[in-house]
């Protein structure tokens, strides 16, 4: 249980270094695979709370804007997260397919995945 917003500040510090962390594996999964999956479950187990706590602080008053703040907060982080773990999976699987690429934007990445996964071998 999260004991109020300095609480909220100590966790989301924690995922936002456990984030620093997994974003950190880009371009380095194949090195170890098992250390990019324990990664993003640690991420994942830091976040929740995080998650939790603004989203039922803000679902206890709307009209509250510290807990719209701190909701938005914790999105904001995981749309992060989101990225990081995007960026770090399809750039992995371009690699893995021979399509080593330079930094794209990922609806870019997003494309060329789509692209090559419609292609039907006969």
């Amino acid at each position: 249980i999260i004991d109020g917003t300095e609480a909220f500040n100590a966790l989301f510090e924690e995922a936002e270094k456990a984030l620093g962390e997994f974003a950190a594996l880009q371009g380095h999964v194949a090195e170890d695979p098992r250390k990019a999956i324990r990664e993003y479950f640690d991420l994942d187990e830091k976040m929740a709370p995080v998650f939790s706590y603004a989203f039922l602080r803000k679902e206890t008053d709307n009209a509250d804007p510290a807990a719209q703040a701190l909701k938005d907060k914790a999105y904001a982080l995981g749309w992060q997260m989101e990225d990081s773990t995007m960026q770090i999976v399809y750039r992995h699987y371009l690699k893995s397919i021979g399509l080593v690429t330079p930094i794209l934007p990922m609806r870019k990445m997003i494309y060329l995945v789509q692209k090559v996964s419609t292609v039907q071998c006969v």
